[in-house]
């Protein structure tokens, strides 16, 4: 596996559709081998991570996982466990797959004006301060995304990459970096006196675009990238619900 997405990430246009000919039997089997190798990256990663923290707090009464606990905590306070799972879950999965997959698998315009919207919006919030409440917000999304989504199925010329083998990889790397990025406000407030260190403690969500990436262009679609994406991040919220539920 870890061979298998080291040679996509070295030319991602020679995976497009690398997966058609497969059964959905196979399709699974391969989900199932990249959530557990997701999963043990990313074991390996945070035993790092933690490693490095406690040299940071020691050193410099610096944690920064220390803010993405803080975070969380605030997520939860703020959110009842069925609300938290449905974001967490579902509606961020969906949402970050169209944004960062669906634009190695359509041309369509209006999708990279949303891209180009919500990720300046994300990273500059201070000047599109929007008066709509976080569900709508999502809502209108998740609406722009799906009928993209259906009008790119119903092409004819969405069995071809949409971009020749130099451009397509630089988007497919481009798109990877920035779904790392955006997941860096996790870490707020950022601690600038350490900044050269945040790559380290985004590297789990970089292997993780990194494989999402490969499951979208080799089937050609953001069914099985947001299967998995779903399953990733259930892994922590589905034991939370079970116990509020039961």
């Amino acid at each position: 596996m870890i061979q298998d997405i080291i040679t996509f990430y070295r030319n991602p246009y020679a995976c497009f559709l690398a997966g058609s000919g497969e059964s959905i039997k196979e399709r699974i089997v391969a989900l199932r081998k990249t959530y557990f190798f997701c999963l043990y990256i990313a074991v390996m990663i945070i035993l790092v991570i933690a490693i490095l923290d406690g040299i940071l707090t020691n050193t410099c009464n610096i944690s920064i996982y220390e803010n993405l606990r803080k975070m969380r905590d605030e997520f939860s306070a703020t959110n009842s466990r069925l609300s938290s799972f449905v974001q967490t879950c579902l509606i961020a999965p969906f949402i970050e797959e169209s944004l960062f997959r669906l634009p190695l698998l359509t041309k369509s315009r209006l999708l990279r004006w949303v891209v180009f919207f919500v990720l300046v919006q994300y990273f500059f919030p201070l000047p599109f301060l929007l008066e709509v409440s976080f569900w709508w917000y999502n809502v209108i999304l998740i609406l722009i995304f799906a009928g993209i989504i259906i009008l790119n199925n119903a092409s004819e010329s969405n069995s071809t990459p949409i971009f020749d083998p130099k451009k397509y990889n630089y988007l497919c790397w481009a798109l990877t970096i920035a779904f790392a990025l955006v997941h860096i406000n996790n870490f707020a407030p950022l601690h600038l006196s350490v900044f050269y260190l945040y790559p380290i403690y985004l590297l789990p969500q970089f292997v993780y675009g990194v494989v999402l990436s490969y499951l979208a262009i080799r089937y050609n679609s953001i069914v099985w990238p947001f299967i998995l994406h779903v399953a990733i991040n259930s892994t922590a919220e589905v034991p939370k619900l079970l116990t509020y539920l039961f």
